[in-house]
């Protein structure tokens, strides 16, 4: 490799770590103590009510995707590419993502508020979900505006703010969560994850205003909706790529509550899936750097540089990750024990998950260099895939309670992984002059660079 090169890898892989170890800062934080959150909230609510909060989650996480439209995605690979030749039309870009996602989380707000009593009703099984429901629905309107504003941050690669964020966010939430499930039940856990998500965004906002002008980008009003039409042809796709996982993911469990005991084994499964999202968490921590960095070397011809930098993003997932899900499978049912004694016999759920966490936190970079690369309506078809397969297997394994909506999970990530591997080996080079005839030269060309960088 030539010396300059070899210059512009180094500085590369440095912006990916900076970003990363930002990033880990505040979430090893904001993580851990919503970690021991859930274990509180666990213990006071039950096996039966962590399952009803579980639905809960789930249900306002389907419809918060209508909220936040892609927007968080778009806000990051526009603001990377627009942010130093085009500053004017970053600033548009914001002021664009900011005013839709205030519509859209207000419709989707009023939309889940309106219906709620409805769905607990006729979906849910449980018409005392109804008040629940309501409360989340203001979540919606706060995720999609600050799913924009971290979009804004990490499209200016500012990882220290969010880091900071993410951080003290976390530290607000710990003892509102604890306090609403000792004092108000499953309502007031629900209150303290709104409360908490106000503070979150209020300082998230202060941190966009201050990088936005540490960068010289100044708000404005001009041509805002002039790019509109990135909004349809980025957004959209997006959209339907969440929309398809949040729908599938509420299905799956919709059919396991409307089992025999159904609450009970989402309960299981929900303690089972807080260590599959902190092992995401993780993952997403060590993935955050890669869509902006991509989007901005393809946006300079950097080709060869955004393939090695997925690369070298999905060994250092495979280095951290890896070992957590071995360590997490072997200590399983004390894990699994410190929710609560009920918890302890589905310490199968938990293995299981920790199987699915580790195919998809491996794997998971080459999504996010397909976003990069524009390629968002092929994230659109490997989900509707993922989708059919975990709804179809759910109703395969329904009888094995958690444990079988585990073992959908696991397939459905494991046929994701087939279609992803197919993706890496065929379309992550084409059109960029790099060769990709065998399984055997993607990798090399991935890997290659990674180990002469590092």
């Amino acid at each position: 490799m030539q010396p300059a090169v070899t210059h512009e890898m180094q500085s590369l892989n440095s912006r990916i770590v900076a970003g990363v170890s930002w990033s880990c800062v505040g979430t090893v934080i904001s993580s851990g103590l919503t970690f021991l959150a859930s274990l509180t909230v666990a213990r006071i609510l039950g096996e039966s009510g962590f399952g009803e909060l579980a639905m809960i989650q789930s249900t306002a996480h389907m419809v918060s995707v209508c909220a936040v439209f892609g927007l968080g995605l778009f806000t990051t690979k526009f603001i990377a590419e627009y942010r130093v030749q085009q500053p004017e039309r970053a600033a548009s870009i914001v002021v664009l993502a900011l005013i839709t996602a205030t519509v859209t989380g207000s419709l989707a707000s009023a939309m889940l508020y309106v219906f709620a009593p409805h769905l607990a009703r006729s979906t849910l099984a449980a018409e005392h979900l109804g008040t629940a429901l309501q409360i989340s629905s203001v979540l919606l309107l706060v995720t999609a505006l600050e799913s924009v504003l971290h979009g804004v941050l990490s499209g200016l690669e500012s990882f220290r703010a969010i880091s900071t964020v993410i951080a003290l966010k976390g530290i607000c939430a710990f003892p509102l969560l604890a306090a609403g499930a000792t004092f108000a039940g499953l309502n007031g856990v629900l209150v303290g994850m709104v409360a908490a998500g106000c503070v979150g965004l209020a300082l998230s906002a202060w941190c966009v205003m201050r990088e936005l002008k540490t960068h010289n980008i100044r708000l404005h009003n001009r041509k805002t909706f002039a790019d509109w039409n990135l909004i349809i042809s980025f957004g959209l796709p997006a959209f339907l790529s969440m929309a398809i996982f949040a729908a599938s993911e509420w299905s799956a469990r919709t059919i396991l509550v409307n089992h025999s005991d159904g609450y009970s084994e989402l309960g299981a499964f929900n303690a089972a899936d807080r260590f599959f999202a902190a092992l995401l968490l993780i993952s997403s921590l060590l993935n955050r750097p890669l869509v902006p960095v991509v989007s901005h070397e393809l946006s300079i011809a950097g080709h060869g540089q955004a393939a090695a930098a997925l690369g070298f993003t999905m060994k250092m997932n495979a280095i951290v990750v890896l070992p957590f899900v071995i360590v997490g499978a072997v200590l399983s049912p004390f894990l699994m024990g410190l929710f609560g004694a009920k918890f302890t016999n589905d310490w199968p759920a938990l293995v299981i998950v920790l199987a699915a966490a580790g195919i998809a936190a491996v794997l998971g970079p080459i999504g996010h260099w397909i976003v990069a690369s524009r390629r968002l309506w092929l994230n659109v078809a490997q989900y509707s895939v993922w989708g059919v397969s975990l709804i179809t297997l759910t109703y395969v394994f329904m009888s094995w309670g958690a444990t079988g909506l585990a073992l959908a999970r696991l397939g459905a990530y494991g046929i994701h992984g087939i279609l992803i591997l197919f993706t890496a080996r065929k379309l992550i080079f084409t059109g960029h002059g790099l060769p990709s005839p065998k399984t055997s030269h993607v990798w090399k060309s991935l890997f290659g660079g990674v180990r002469r960088s590092v």
